[in-house]
């Protein structure tokens, strides 16, 4: 009895990367390698559910006819830092203040950058 071996992809983020992801998963096919599990970060969940739902072909020639104007109108160029209000559960956009300590927020991570409360006790954030 043999047994056929389960093929899965992880997909990183980054949008280069992601990009990527689109040749190697046609270079895999091509050779008769079809990932029955995909998951992906960032970009590459993009391309992981571009994969699943059958529409990595699509998802190739809307990529290939993107020129840069059409990259930078997807860019939200105001700054903001994103964090976690840890007692309600709700994203916090850090949009004015310090700029140091809105990135001190959002890049706090439990067990190595502690939480840090803004604003009263209710309001503890840390990066989701």
């Amino acid at each position: 009895m043999s047994i056929e071996p389960t093929i899965g992809v992880g997909l990183g983020g980054g949008a280069a990367r992601g990009w990527a992801h689109i040749g190697v998963l046609e270079a895999l096919r091509a050779r008769g390698v079809n990932p029955q599990v995909v998951s992906g970060a960032s970009i590459g969940a993009l391309v992981g559910a571009a994969l699943a739902g059958g529409k990595l072909a699509a998802l190739k020639t809307w990529v290939l006819a993107l020129r840069r104007l059409d990259v930078l109108k997807l860019l939200d160029a105001r700054f903001g830092a994103v964090a976690t209000d840890l007692y309600r559960g709700r994203t916090i956009w850090l949009r004015e203040g310090s700029t140091i300590a809105a990135v001190r927020v959002s890049c706090a991570f439990p067990g190595l950058f502690a939480p840090v409360q803004l604003g009263d006790a209710s309001r503890r954030c840390w990066t989701s």
